[in-house]
């Protein structure tokens, strides 16, 4: 397979510039929002699920966890190869209404394998919303632009995480939690439209004269970087810290101190997406000017 360089294929008259770039980068901070609330909202919804289903704390952490992780590890890098050879456009949209009707159909499940199963379909819609975005990113907006639009886009999962626990704190305790499923999926396909509407048509991009390599060979050079595996390494000790904190931080709060569902998710959702938003803007472009990124990321 024939690899190209973004770079060496740019044409300017392909960039989205004034309100197109303003419309474009709207809808892929509501896309990167919208992921991180479905990515967030069982945890919310742990202890209602765990009761009205009659689940097992294993099977909650199953759910949330392993079902979710292996599918999104495994169709993260397919899914970024088809956004950087293909339409950046169609795959990030497609991924879109793919997890959201997974969310609505985990709305309608009742037990555990049909509930895993909707995770399952969740996880591979939104492995590909990040690689996807950024293609449609590096198409689209000029490059002296580009780290506005990356940090826009980024700022989608904090303010997604407090939106996940506050919202689906409050709609589980008033509604349900069928109901905060069925909402925030109403909610992907009503994003995907106006995604697909702001981001127009994406032309592919002149490749640039190089050697074929075959991908396996370009993943094998990338691994055999230093630097790339303790980025790796750090990333992956990160989320195995902080994946059963969010699993079980809320659960803890309503069995141990009586909070309610909305308490509890208001309380850790806030927190979260607070420190979230600082620690994107701080790292972002405070610590990673002063120290550069290695010691800043240390």
């Amino acid at each position: 397979m024939e690899s190209y360089s973004v770079i060496n294929g740019e044409r300017d008259d392909n960039y989205s510039r004034g309100w197109r770039a303003v419309f474009l980068l709207v809808g892929l901070f509501l896309v990167s929002v919208l992921c991180q609330v479905d990515r967030i909202l069982p945890f919310i919804l742990s202890e209602a699920i765990k009761t009205d289903l009659a689940l097992s704390d294993t099977q909650i952490g199953l759910i949330n966890g392993l079902a979710f992780a292996v599918c999104y590890s495994l169709l993260s890098l397919p899914l970024a190869r088809a956004a950087d050879q293909g339409s950046p456009r169609v795959v990030l949209v497609g991924c879109a209404l793919v997890w959201s009707a997974m969310t609505a159909l985990g709305g309608l499940a009742m037990g555990f394998a049909f509930l895993a199963f909707t995770r399952f379909g969740v996880a591979i819609g939104e492995a590909g919303a990040i690689p996807s975005g950024h293609a449609l990113i590096a198409r689209k907006i000029s490059p002296e632009r580009r780290g506005l639009a990356i940090g826009i886009f980024a700022m989608g999962i904090p303010l997604g995480t407090m939106a996940g626990f506050s919202l689906g704190g409050l709609i589980n305790d008033a509604l349900g939690w069928r109901v905060a499923l069925f909402a925030a999926a109403a909610a992907g396909v009503v994003i995907a439209l106006i995604t697909w509407i702001t981001a127009g048509p994406t032309p592919p991009i002149k490749r640039a004269s190089v050697a074929a390599q075959p991908f396996i060979r370009s993943a094998m050079q990338l691994l055999s970087s230093p630097q790339y595996r303790w980025v790796f390494a750090a990333a992956l000790a990160v989320g195995f810290a902080t994946a059963p904190f969010y699993a079980f931080a809320t659960p803890f709060l309503i069995r141990t101190h009586g909070f309610t569902t909305a308490q509890a998710g208001l309380a850790f959702g806030v927190l979260q997406g607070l420190l979230g938003i600082a620690g994107t803007m701080l790292g972002g472009r405070g610590l990673t000017a002063r120290f550069g990124p290695a010691q800043a990321a240390c």
